[in-house]
């Protein structure tokens, strides 16, 4: 958003990609910058009483796989790395929309503690993936289904609870709410998720 003007015309991420491309060096020293405020950031945030906390990267699937182990994964180990200096019992979530074919090394790069999965991935496979890797899991029905019917919410959501199941579970959609959904909608979600806790 700050090379792109806003994010309205980031769609495509045209003048950050520019920028990547004719100037990489530059690229990487804003990149450098940005991760030490987002460190700070997040060692401020637990100085102030956080007890978790979360990393997104909203725009990692705007870069191919060998772009995003340049100028994505370093960057964001990078901002974690503060934190886990000051307060490594702090748990932390890492979450890179659109990136789910790097859980793996994303995990291996940042060390987090649970790995935040959007709705492109399968919720059974990720989970798999990450058990293998001891890794909790959080994520990851698709926002929009909150808009459907509440018998869809609720089939929906325990159709993903059934594919997560068990400890290091954390039930969460797959990236942020949507500002004009239903607060009703939200509560059939939360409602099934307790619902089905408790008969487990």
């Amino acid at each position: 958003y700050m090379i792109e003007g806003g994010g309205g015309s980031a769609k495509h991420y045209r003048l950050a990609k520019r920028l990547l491309r004719e100037r990489p060096s530059d690229a990487h020293v804003l990149l450098t910058r940005l991760a030490e405020a987002v460190g700070d950031l997040l060692v401020a945030q637990v100085e102030a009483g956080a007890e978790v906390m979360q990393v997104f990267d909203s725009a990692a699937g705007a870069l191919g796989p060998d772009d995003y182990r340049v100028f994505g994964m370093p960057y964001l180990a990078a901002a974690i790395r503060p934190l886990r200096d000051v307060r490594p019992d702090i748990p932390v979530i890492v979450f890179a929309l659109g990136a789910g074919w790097a859980l793996e090394e994303l995990y291996r790069t940042t060390g987090a503690d649970v790995m935040g999965v959007d709705w492109h991935e399968e919720a059974r496979d990720a989970r798999q993936r990450l058990q293998a890797l001891g890794v909790g899991m959080q994520g990851n029905l698709d926002p929009t289904w909150l808009y459907a019917a509440p018998n869809v919410i609720r089939d929906r959501t325990t159709r993903m609870l059934e594919a997560c199941a068990g400890p290091g579970y954390i039930a969460n959609l797959g990236h942020g709410i949507l500002p004009d959904t239903p607060v009703e909608h939200v509560r059939v979600f939360v409602d099934t998720v307790r619902n089905w806790a408790a008969e487990v």
